[in-house]
């Protein structure tokens, strides 16, 4: 079974647990919390790793089977557990600030639920590590050069819109100080104009097409590889 899950995280932490598994004493009232979480990790009950950075991480999940070829060249710093319990046959993966004996729907927006046949499993946790550029160039190989330009083209269209909003705005200021009316609603237009050409060129539907297929492109390429092997169900 192969599975993709998106996750997020706003305290540069991400975690995979069963609640039936998370010890009753999490969250610690005081002391050190993440103590707690590697003691309980050192037991087989979770398993969670700082990422550096808030965001967004996409999960590769395979189990029971080995990860795409195309992916092994890209794993790095394997990180095993010899024995993850699964004892409800829930598997949250989401941001660590929603680990919980009794996650709520708000956790769903966090990352989601893998479901198992409940059991331990090996569990081995790959971060992947992509050359610059990668993605992108084999995005051009299979749709070309005019695709990838639609998808940053939002990006230029705001960048062009908010020099010509400074620069409007300065000629504004310099016909405030004039008082030259004229030049003032020039520079307004011009301002106005610039903006309502920006949006268009960025919402045209050549361009939201190929931005949707950008996304769905990049989800071939994971930020974290977990490989399940059932061990007892």
């Amino acid at each position: 079974m192969r599975l993709q899950i998106e996750t997020a995280t706003d305290a540069a932490m991400l975690a995979a647990f069963d609640p039936g598994a998370v010890p009753a004493e999490y969250p610690p009232e005081r002391g050190d919390v993440l103590g707690v979480l590697r003691a309980a990790q050192d037991h087989g009950r979770l398993w969670f790793t700082g990422t550096g950075a808030d965001g967004a991480y996409l999960f590769h999940v395979f189990v029971d089977e080995e990860p795409s070829g195309d992916l092994l060249e890209f794993l790095r710093d394997p990180d095993e557990m010899l024995a993850l319990t699964v004892p409800t046959g829930r598997l949250w993966i989401c941001g660590a600030e929603a680990l919980s004996r009794d996650p709520d729907e708000s956790a769903r927006s966090l990352g989601d639920v893998v479901k198992l046949p409940a059991g331990d499993y090996r569990a081995t946790f790959w971060r992947t590590a992509y050359p610059p550029e990668y993605v992108n160039e084999k995005f051009v190989e299979e749709y070309g050069e005019e695709a990838l330009a639609r998808v940053n083209s939002p990006g230029m269209s705001c960048t062009v819109a908010a020099a010509a909003a400074l620069v409007g705005g300065g000629g504004l200021l310099v016909a405030f100080a004039l008082e030259n009316m004229l030049y003032a609603g020039l520079a307004i237009g011009g301002i106005v104009v610039t903006w309502a050409a920006g949006l268009w060129w960025a919402n045209r539907p050549a361009v939201i097409a190929a931005c949707r297929i950008y996304h769905d492109f990049q989800r071939r390429f994971p930020n974290i590889v977990l490989k399940l092997e059932t061990l007892r169900p």
